[in-house]
């Protein structure tokens, strides 16, 4: 890193997409090594959306081969807002990030969740503009803009849905919208 860290268009780097809990203290170290060497930069973390599974909670998105969950707390015993809430506040509290950013796309049918419309609009941020005012932690979203990936047809939004995710995102405080065109 020390090589680029000077350079103009080195504005940081994208550490890790979708850690579940066991890797926050991992991220935290690496996190305290690049500012060390970069103290001015952004150190990215994209965080998993609450409509997940315990195990992706706890390994995060690609747990192949894991054990079942081992913490209660990420049980199907409670909501899914309590669940995510829990691991959100895990993470700022172990990692400290800069940003809390994460992804979920409101306009696709994604396993044994129908309608992601409710959840990606008004849940996840309403939990993050949370965060925000209790921890000082801005957050940044994802935005749904494309089309096809994970073998399925998902639509490209119209321009009124975009529109839409934008105004909402900024609605709950959003300090960033990131776009995910596929």
């Amino acid at each position: 890193i020390r090589t680029y860290k000077d350079h103009p268009a080195f504005a940081g780097i994208s550490f890790f997409d979708e850690p579940g809990l066991d890797c926050f203290e991992g991220i935290a170290a690496a996190k305290a090594v690049f500012e060390r060497v970069c103290p001015d930069k952004v150190f990215y973390v994209n965080m998993l959306p609450h409509h997940i599974s315990a195990k992706q909670f706890q390994y995060g998105a690609c747990q192949i081969n894991v054990p079942e969950s081992t913490d209660e707390k990420l049980s199907l015993n409670y909501e899914n807002t309590e669940r995510y809430l829990y691991f959100t506040e895990k993470f700022i509290k172990t990692v400290q990030p800069q940003i809390y950013s994460y992804d979920s796309y409101p306009f696709l049918t994604l396993g044994n969740v129908e309608s992601m419309i409710h959840t990606a609009l008004y849940e996840l941020p309403q939990i993050c503009n949370y965060n925000e005012r209790t921890y000082g932690v801005p957050y940044w979203m994802f935005m749904q803009i494309g089309g096809k990936w994970e073998g399925s047809a998902n639509r490209v939004t119209t321009e009124s849905e975009m529109r839409l995710q934008i105004s909402v995102a900024l609605a709950f405080g959003a300090k960033g919208i990131q776009l995910f065109p596929c």
